[in-house]
């Protein structure tokens, strides 16, 4: 029997799209700088066709803002947008949470315990001389774990919107890094996190999901009380 499935490789596109997202979210394209066509044009090695496809798509996920007047630009931080996107994380991850626990199936749970396993390889093998979190390597694999949280949520659509909110939010668990937890409580808080929901506990696990994302919006609050534009010197 043949596998019918067809595997897409990535455009040049794609790998560009990928390579600004990373650059957005650790902060190498700072918030409220102007997005000039050519100059992304030499700082990514491709054809300006391929910037102006990327860029709506950017804008698409909430990184880029686009205007007819001044063009496209990297999306601000503010207090406001951060209490924002914690509430929708809440509202969206903690129904796909709840049901993952209930009706998961023995893929959901695999994906949990290598979602757990890679947060300890890395941070084991950052070492205690840097904060593991603060490492962009740590970006993908700290979005791979809450994905794999609501992954059995059976609807595409809302883990979607989920990962979209969470891309987003990690702007700002970069820019105010030095008041987020340390490495070992990181790891030891999300990897508790993982066994609750492989135990199906799920009163105990939307509590402490909800208190995880409340701890976070605080500790990132903090950046902008010492901040007076919300954006990194």
């Amino acid at each position: 029997m043949t596998n019918d499935v067809e595997i897409k490789e990535p455009t040049k596109a794609d790998a560009t799209q990928e390579r600004m997202r990373a650059d957005l979210i650790t902060g190498l394209l700072k918030p409220g700088l102007q997005l000039k066509i050519h100059e992304l044009q030499e700082r990514y090695s491709v054809s300006q066709t391929t910037i102006r496809e990327v860029l709506p798509k950017l804008v698409n996920e909430g990184l880029v803002s686009s205007s007819a007047r001044k063009g496209y630009a990297v999306c601000r931080l503010s207090l406001e947008d951060l209490e924002d996107l914690a509430a929708l994380r809440l509202d969206l991850e903690l129904p796909a949470f709840e049901t993952s626990m209930k009706q998961g199936d023995v893929d959901w749970e695999v994906g949990i315990l290598r979602a757990q396993h890679l947060m300890r390889k890395f941070v084991a093998e950052a070492g205690t001389s840097k904060r593991a979190e603060h490492a962009r390597g740590w970006l993908a694999i700290h979005a791979g774990f809450h994905t794999a949280l609501i992954a059995g949520c059976g609807s595409e659509r809302r883990m979607q919107y989920c990962r979209q909110i969470f891309t987003q939010s990690s702007r700002y668990f970069v820019v105010a890094a030095k008041y987020m937890q340390s490495s070992d409580v990181s790891l030891s808080e999300h990897l508790e996190l993982g066994d609750i929901a492989l135990d199906r506990d799920v009163e105990t696990g939307k509590a402490r999901l909800r208190q995880h994302v409340r701890q976070a919006l605080t500790n990132m609050k903090r950046f902008f009380e010492e901040t007076e534009s919300g954006v990194p010197a």
